[in-house]
């Protein structure tokens, strides 16, 4: 698991919704999908609750929670992902 994957909560309430990945800390991940868990206060999830869908994105370029949302969006349509 890397900053930038592509990734959907396996449990939880949030289940089945896509997120990108902020940073790993050991067994969590801190995601952020742009909408329901912004950039500023991003999910601390642990590793085994989220599958890695699609490639990576330059965490560089995105600057604010409307960008985070436009990543997800284009990395759905190159990874073929289906859900969300």
């Amino acid at each position: 698991m890397k900053a930038g994957m592509l990734v959907r909560s396996l449990a939880g309430h949030d289940k089945d919704r896509l997120y990108l990945v902020l940073r790993v800390d050991g067994p969590f991940a801190y995601v952020a999908d742009g909408r329901h868990r912004l950039m500023a206060s991003p999910k601390k999830k642990r590793l085994r609750h989220i599958d890695p869908l699609g490639p990576e994105t330059e965490l560089s370029a995105l600057e604010c929670d409307a960008h985070i949302r436009k990543a997800i969006k284009r990395l759905k349509a190159e990874g073929g992902c289906h859900l969300g």
